[in-house]
């Protein structure tokens, strides 16, 4: 059975719910003053939802689960991705494989390149805190497979073209040149291969 967390009511300081929009028990947000309830009621500064006002983000759980409620909090991450032994953890801990997407577009590159691209992208290899999803080491290029969602403006709050540039000039200073697959390029494989071939020969 799934626990649900508890928190104590912000006026009698009684355990109630933490599912709660008020922070209030089921007592005190009968007595309350509407006005002073509405001082505690917030909206997250990202979706509008209405959260909890005494939380510690301004955001509600969805984003801040994505990361948009602390930029020190992506830069300590960041930090810690450069981390040998942080890495070695998380390759453990997650146990990463390539998902359906990755599958995919591997498929599409031993197709036209085949034993030239190796997926990587399950923390075999970082650069500078990052890890690319598919590496030729004889041409030293590497394919990026970036989602739509999780590498839209919405999370990263950058634009896909600055997601691009980001990534590429990251990799330029280890040597590498990259190109960035987007998830809806996967819909018309024969544009992608030439975009692919395009790239490798260039």
């Amino acid at each position: 059975m799934r626990k649900i967390a508890s928190r104590n009511c912000w006026k009698c300081q009684r355990k109630i719910s933490g599912q709660g929009k008020t922070g209030l028990c089921k007592r005190c947000v009968k007595r309350v003053d509407v006005k002073e309830l509405m001082k505690k009621v917030e909206k997250c500064g990202k979706c509008g939802k209405v959260i909890s006002g005494y939380g510690k983000s301004e955001f509600c759980r969805v984003c801040s689960h994505i990361g948009q409620d602390s930029t020190s909090q992506r830069k300590k991450m960041k930090e810690l991705w450069k981390n040998r032994e942080f890495q070695r953890r998380m390759k453990i801990a997650f146990n990463v494989r390539p998902n359906a997407s990755e599958i995919l577009l591997n498929d599409v590159l031993q197709r036209i390149l085949p034993g030239e691209y190796e997926y990587v992208g399950d923390f075999k290899i970082f650069f500078g805190g990052k890890n690319p999803d598919f590496l030729c080491r004889s041409k030293e290029t590497i394919i990026e497979f970036f989602g739509d969602f999780w590498h839209s403006k919405y999370v990263t709050n950058r634009s896909k073209e600055e997601n691009e540039r980001q990534r590429i000039e990251h990799m330029k200073k280890y040597g590498f040149r990259t190109l960035v697959v987007w998830t809806g390029e996967l819909k018309d494989t024969v544009v992608l291969e030439n975009k692919i071939l395009r790239f490798h020969n260039g």
